[in-house]
């Protein structure tokens, strides 16, 4: 699951295609709403003590297609409002998860497991 969110948040970062709306902003919602569910994903598989490391990496994602889309991609632009919001959408999944919440996803399956 998080190796296709993954490829899917690379994929929509480096398409030629722009949401309707992006030129004024409107796209930010879904880049907050996409590293919101990654890290959430992310920090469902791995211990608390792990969990600054899948921040991290999703930090480094949105810098990285950030500028990939500045520096090699014609139809696309870099923008510091994107990485911005990106960077949102992962501080609010660490708030969420922070404080033992992390490897929710184990949790999910022992319960599934008990019914």
């Amino acid at each position: 699951m998080i190796a296709a969110l993954t490829a899917t948040v690379i994929f929509a970062s480096v398409m030629p295609f722009q949401v309707p709306g992006a030129e004024q902003g409107g796209d930010k919602f879904g880049h907050f709403l996409a590293y919101l569910a990654l890290a959430l994903a992310g920090a469902g598989i791995v211990p608390a003590e792990r969990l600054w490391i899948v921040m991290l990496r999703c930090l480094l994602l949105g810098f990285a297609l950030e500028a990939v889309q500045g520096l090699w991609l014609e139809a696309r632009q870099a923008d510091w409002r994107d990485l911005l919001a990106n960077s949102a959408g992962v501080a609010c999944a660490w708030l969420i998860v922070r404080g033992g919440r992390s490897s929710w996803a184990r949790h999910v399956e022992d319960w599934l497991r008990r019914r």
